[in-house]
């Protein structure tokens, strides 16, 4: 019969758990002895503290594994959930204490990076989540072509490095109130532009609705802008040409130009004593369309009659006196 004697078993025992060097438990973790002098690589303290050198296995039926390969430490759990239970705050941390999550108790789970642990980059809310930072979304197959949201703290941006493109049956933009409306849209309907929530105008399928006027349109130089400008201005049925003419002596007469919505610029010249043609780069004087409405402005002598006489498509005579041209209003309208 085998004896015990100071807490130690005889190392002759065998089939029997015991410290493989055959000694009491201390402080320092003692290694497990298979029952015949071997080594198991489970350890043990009189502290309580357990150490395992490969895997330790949870469950009768291999049903989870916690192990640690040299590089890394795993849990695999293979049948069921992996549920952790704690009654305060569960942190998930480097070993320099930088936290990667925590969740509060009954509250939020928070997500951080890096060494920033109290600013969080994303918390759950009751309504959905807090974001913090730049959000940027990237293109899977380039991995380089994104959409950025943030907020520089005076205002919000989209930015897209390509297209950046809506997609909706109804688009609405609204004010910070959430009803006063300043754009919006349908796929099968207009487009409504707002001022103060009021609509000025609105897209349909022949051009556009227009409420209210259209004020300080300039001469344009651009080609797009100029038929655009075209399209508003046929709206009324002529375009006009107003100047202010001035002639002296024998000098060719010369113009300050008021308003010109006819496409083409205009010179002057002295043809002979007291006939002065105005001549158009274009050929804006239509056959019977064309009317000109002239006086002789401060002259001294406003009682003399001054003539106007279509000569061509781009040619129109005023026949008067030298010096009868005074800041003289001359206007000619092209109807449409």
């Amino acid at each position: 019969m085998a004896s015990l004697s100071n807490n130690t078993i005889s190392s002759t025992y065998q089939s029997l758990l015991k410290i493989i060097d055959n000694t009491q438990l201390s402080s320092s973790l003692k290694e497990i002895s298979d029952g015949n002098g071997n080594g198991s690589g489970v350890y043990l303290n009189n502290s309580g503290i357990l150490a395992i050198d490969n895997t330790l296995r949870i469950g009768s039926s291999q049903e989870m594994f916690i192990s640690h390969n040299g590089n890394a430490s795993n849990i695999t759990n293979n049948v069921g959930g992996l549920n952790i239970t704690t009654s305060d705050n569960l942190i998930l941390q480097d070993a320099l204490g930088n936290k990667w999550m925590m969740t509060n108790q009954q509250g939020s789970v928070n997500l951080y990076h890096g060494s920033d642990n109290i600013a969080a980059k994303l918390i759950t809310t009751t309504a959905g989540v807090n974001l913090f930072g730049t959000i940027n979304i990237y293109d899977p197959v380039s991995n380089s072509d994104r959409v950025q949201l943030f907020h520089d703290g005076t205002r919000g941006y989209i930015n897209s490095s390509d297209i950046l493109q809506f997609q909706s049956g109804i688009f609405n933009f609204k004010g910070t109130d959430g009803v006063t409306n300043i754009i919006s849209g349908s796929e099968n309907g207009g487009v409504s532009l707002y001022y103060q929530g009021a609509q000025k105008l609105y897209t349909t399928s022949t051009g556009i609705s227009i409420t209210g006027r259209i004020s300080q349109l300039s001469d344009p130089q651009a080609a797009q802008d100029a038929a655009t400008k075209n399209y508003v201005d046929n709206q009324i049925p002529y375009k006009s040409l107003v100047q202010l003419v001035t002639q002296s002596g024998t000098s060719d007469p010369t113009a300050i130009p008021v308003y010109n919505n006819t496409l083409s610029s205009y010179s002057w010249s002295r043809i002979s004593a007291g006939q002065f043609r105005i001549t158009a780069t274009g050929i804006p004087f239509t056959n019977n369309k064309t009317v000109v409405f002239v006086n002789a402005g401060s002259s001294e002598n406003t009682f003399l009659p001054i003539y106007w006489e279509r000569v061509d498509i781009n040619k129109i005579d005023l026949l008067t006196y030298d010096g009868e041209l005074e800041n003289a209003s001359f206007e000619v309208r092209i109807y449409n």
